[in-house]
């Protein structure tokens, strides 16, 4: 395919960087709180398992979204571009079942 100027390969990675950035700092923030929670139960009344729910559902929307954005970058953009996608894209794959594992080890 034709490739596309600068102007539309930064707005397709403008579009897709809070999905990145999303898939990047959910998990370790949600381990963080769940650390905090651990030391500090006694303050708390409330259950962590609404912030894993949370978590897992945005994940599974950036993953939707981050598939065909590396789609079209690889079609379209430069090939550096797509393959930082990619590797977001399996990152966001990974993180949740690596995150499971690890709880189903734990108990």
């Amino acid at each position: 395919m034709k490739k596309v100027s600068n102007q539309t390969e930064h707005r397709i990675a403008l579009v897709l960087f809070p999905f990145k950035v999303y898939v990047a700092m959910a998990f370790p923030f949600l381990i963080l709180c769940q650390l905090l929670h651990g030391l500090v139960r006694s303050q708390f009344y409330g259950d962590p398992d609404g912030a894993q729910i949370a978590v897992f559902i945005g994940n599974a929307i950036s993953v939707i979204v981050l598939l065909p954005g590396a789609l079209l970058q690889a079609m379209i953009c430069r090939r550096g571009s797509a393959i930082r996608t990619r590797a977001f894209l399996a990152a966001g794959i990974l993180m949740p079942l690596l995150y499971v594992l690890g709880l189903t080890l734990r108990r």
